[in-house]
């Protein structure tokens, strides 16, 4: 039976013969207690307290991430090994690079590997989606967003220096998304339902190429989580907490557009429900200051704009479940979708200036 987003999920990977405790033993892995943390649809979680390494303190809890055959939330098939990709990114000389430039947002440490899984470092349990919709008036929403431009920038132009050795052009797990007749086809024709015109858009879509770099492609505020602790990198207090970018199990030598369009089109959403307080805008300027020659042409600002596009249409099936979203909401944000894939296409820079994005033109 398929398995969705309503069901209940397994306690573990289906793989695995036992259960936590008996994974735990046969990985080697001594901790006082392993607890679930329900995040994310695809791995599964825990954070183990008191967890023994001769190099991380035994006060501070760890986090434990497996990979199964399907996901968490599903029943596709998909490789258990992918998890591998996320340490090779988690671990990667560009990931060091970008946090020497922008010393408060970092990623986790891996700290060791497991069968199809692997412990990396706590990052906190409050992530920037959730941290936004608090309304939290002390967090600092556009420093923020300037710190995650900045260091998104900076690894990007790291990465494309390095050629990301290691690192496939797409994901494997990705291609039924990308491939021609796969979900990307479906989602704009699902919107654009003139043939002719959903065929152009979908071969702009494809021509438009821009520099390759190391990406998440998950990569928003939702994967983003906030620390606010005595071990801060940012000298400073609790309104502006140390930044962690998680979730790189599919990560690939993608388009730098790719993370720009998906982290635009979670900010843009936020900020039209709960208020302008300057994350997207902030986030776009730094991206812009630090990206280099990645950002400075046309192409590279209609290739952002069609993500956008494709990526509000692939969030709004699941809009109301994720930030909320009202009917009308969703209609609207898919009308938006509309616009930024046709000014993407036909390289409709006035309109694009007018835009959210419209920031990278200046």
């Amino acid at each position: 039976m398929s398995t969705t987003a309503t069901d209940p999920p397994p306690p573990h990977p289906r793989l695995w013969a036992g259960g936590i405790d008996q994974y735990l033993t046969d990985n080697n892995i001594t901790c006082e207690s392993a607890t679930p943390i329900e995040a994310g649809t695809s791995c599964y979680i825990w954070r183990l307290d008191s967890f023994s390494h001769p190099d991380y303190p035994p006060s501070e809890p760890a986090v434990l991430k497996c990979a199964d055959s399907t996901p968490k939330f599903g029943d596709a098939a998909v490789s258990p090994a992918r998890l591998s990709t996320e340490v090779r990114a988690l671990t990667c000389s560009a990931m060091a690079e970008a946090s020497r430039a922008e010393p408060s947002v970092r990623v986790p440490r891996v700290l060791t590997t497991t069968e199809n899984g692997f412990v990396m470092s706590w990052a906190g349990d409050l992530n920037l989606l959730d941290a936004f919709r608090s309304g939290d008036p002390k967090l600092d929403m556009a420093d923020i967003g300037k710190r995650i431009g900045k260091w998104l920038g900076c690894l990007q132009v790291a990465s494309a220096a390095s050629g990301a050795p290691g690192f496939e052009p797409m994901n494997p797990e990705l291609g039924r998304f990308y491939n021609p007749g796969g979900f990307m086809d479906q989602l704009v024709q699902s919107v654009v339902t003139d043939g002719e015109e959903s065929d152009k858009i979908l071969a702009a879509m494809r021509s438009k190429e821009t520099v390759r770099t190391l990406t998440a492609w998950d990569f928003r505020p939702m994967n983003n989580l906030l620390r606010c602790s005595g071990a801060s990198n940012n000298g400073s207090n609790n309104s502006t907490p140390d930044i962690y970018i998680v979730d790189w199990e599919l990560a690939q030598f993608g388009e730098a557009a790719g993370d720009v369009g998906m982290w635009c089109v979670e900010a843009m959403v936020l900020e039209a429900k709960h208020g302008d307080r300057g994350l997207l805008s902030s986030f776009l300027k730094a991206y812009k200051a630090h990206a280099g020659e990645i950002v400075r042409n046309d192409v590279f600002v209609c290739k952002v704009a069609m993500i956008i596009g494709l990526m509000l249409v692939y969030f709004m099936r699941i809009a109301p479940r994720l930030w909320g979203s009202t009917e009308q909401e969703v209609t609207s944000w898919r009308g938006a979708a509309v616009d930024f894939l046709r000014a993407g296409a036909a390289g409709d820079l006035a309109w694009l200036k007018r835009s959210l994005v419209g920031i990278l033109l200046e």
